[in-house]
């Protein structure tokens, strides 16, 4: 049954022919599935086409309710909602920001003219697929949004205009997202364990937090949400597309990088910290284990949420996650031509995040760090030849203690603050005295710093620079040549599941 069979019936008999539809025998001669229950809708998707006026209450027709067929019309029409990873935050440089979004950090979307859906929108393998003619991107990904936020926002019924900030979809033939890692706080983690710009005395309580909401326990819960954002996304793009047939519209949803290697305790990194104030937590192969499989915990969420959606055009994308093997470009990774641990330079290890072989960001990263990706190509190995690895070890030590100095701290209150007994907000705060500001969060902490008189002291600059633009909220997003290694992974699948036009 799609919509031209019923037409645009009272809702009341929509939704009695949706339940028909819903609990009708799904077992077919042709299927390629081994049961009833994989033939079967998502429930998610049940309940998103059973209330499609209350989820598009400007629809003018009901969706269709076939199952997903192989497209052989041209892609002209790319959807690109989603979070930072898919808004491209940081890619590739400063300025290349797009203004109608502005920058996450003030409050805008951080939409990045490299990001992957813009890569994808002119990758070199179109042409060859289905000739020159070119596609555009409705483009309204935006940093740090949830599933919910995402649902809210950005998946809208209506013209998809530049000037709007949440964008509406438009008329697209695909949609290509990525959703779900920061609705389990994982920003709380880069906060709290990794930059921890207002210390670290959380960290345990927040990596026992994420952990218990990605446990075994909470799966079905989980995978239900990002299974509505399906039915919500697989819904929505139908009613939308421009295509003969709606049934051909497609969802491409991308998985995130575990953002560490997997290497021993050997490895130079058990003696790093990238922490502001002290250096607490290490980069330990048990830390980046547990970061790792948290990061693998929602991936397997996304990969078998799509694979039930995948009858009706949903599936999943991650295979630039090899790349990143394959190139030595996590953190923590090997560095290129050295073998072995004994000739490693530890430099690189300390500031790891500053070289072009590592492609995401940090929070340290300059901007010009961004790897292969046509333009400068960063430093391989970035040891600080003028001073050497004593002074790379206490780069930001010598800042954050005239900083610590300059919030008026004690030497014990500093003391706790370094060793992540205590936080900022614990020690900045009103009640304990009059004379210090409250800073109770990362933005009241810039606000903080940008009221400070101009410093001679480089290494002051240099933390303060750390809450400028989108430096800080783009650490662990891809950078670089990475963006494109997406874009082709995107690519590859996209083409796989339809035939030349």
């Amino acid at each position: 049954m799609n919509n031209d069979d019923v037409g645009f019936e009272p809702e009341e008999e929509w939704q009695e022919h949706i339940d028909e539809w819903y609990s009708k025998n799904w077992d077919t001669d042709d299927s390629d599935s081994e049961s009833d229950e994989d033939d079967h809708p998502p429930e998610e998707l049940y309940l998103a086409m059973k209330y499609v006026q209350l989820l598009y209450p400007n629809t003018a027709k009901y969706p269709s309710t076939l199952p997903h067929t192989t497209p052989k019309e041209k892609v002209k029409t790319i959807y690109a909602p989603g979070d930072g990873y898919t808004a491209g935050l940081g890619a590739n440089m400063r300025d290349d920001v797009f203004w109608d979004a502005g920058y996450a950090w003030y409050g805008g979307c951080g939409r990045y003219k490299f990001a992957f859906p813009e890569r994808l929108r002119d990758h070199s393998g179109w042409k060859d697929f289905q000739g020159d003619e070119q596609r555009r991107t409705n483009f309204g990904a935006c940093a740090g949004h949830t599933i919910p936020a995402i649902t809210k926002y950005q998946i809208n019924l209506g013209e998809n205009l530049d000037a709007h900030q949440f964008k509406a979809i438009g008329n697209p033939h695909i949609a290509v997202l990525t959703a779900g890692l920061w609705d389990f706080g994982f920003r709380n983690l880069i906060n709290d364990c990794i930059l921890g710009p207002l210390g670290t005395a959380n960290c345990d309580n927040t990596l026992n937090d994420i952990e218990g909401k990605l446990n075994d326990e909470h799966k079905d819960e989980n995978k239900k949400q990002f299974k509505r954002l399906l039915a919500h996304l697989v819904v929505g793009g139908r009613l939308a597309t421009d295509l003969e047939k709606p049934e051909e519209f497609q969802v491409f949803v991308g998985t995130y990088i575990p953002p560490f290697a997997e290497t021993g305790d050997d490895h130079p990194c058990k003696d790093v910290s990238w922490n502001l104030w002290g250096d607490t937590i290490k980069l330990h192969k048990e830390f980046r284990g547990r970061v790792n499989a948290m990061v693998n915990n929602v991936n397997t969420i996304i990969k078998e949420s799509a694979d039930e959606f995948k009858k009706w055009g949903v599936f999943y994308v991650d295979s630039y996650n090899e790349e990143f093997k394959k190139k030595n470009a996590l953190f923590c990774d090997k560095v290129d031509n050295v073998d072995g641990w004994d000739n490693y330079p530890l430099q690189y290890a300390f500031r790891q995040n500053i070289g072009n072989q590592t492609r995401l960001w940090s929070g340290w990263s300059d901007w010009t760090d961004r790897g292969k990706d046509g333009h400068y190509q960063g430093n391989p190995h970035p040891i600080v030849e003028r001073e050497g690895l004593e002074a790379d070890k206490t780069f930001v030590t010598r800042g954050r203690e005239q900083l610590m100095k300059d919030m008026g701290l004690s030497d014990s209150e500093r003391e706790d603050l370094v060793k992540g007994k205590k936080n900022l907000p614990d020690l900045m705060n009103p009640k304990i005295t009059d004379e210090r500001e409250k800073i109770n969060d990362v933005k009241a902490l810039q606000l903080f710093f940008s009221r400070l008189e101009p410093s001679d002291d480089g290494d002051v600059n240099a933390i303060r620079g750390l809450f400028r633009e989108d430096m800080y909220l783009r650490a662990f997003h891809p950078k670089g040549e990475a963006v494109d290694w997406m874009a082709n992974s995107f690519f590859k699948v996209i083409t796989d599941n339809r035939e030349k036009p």
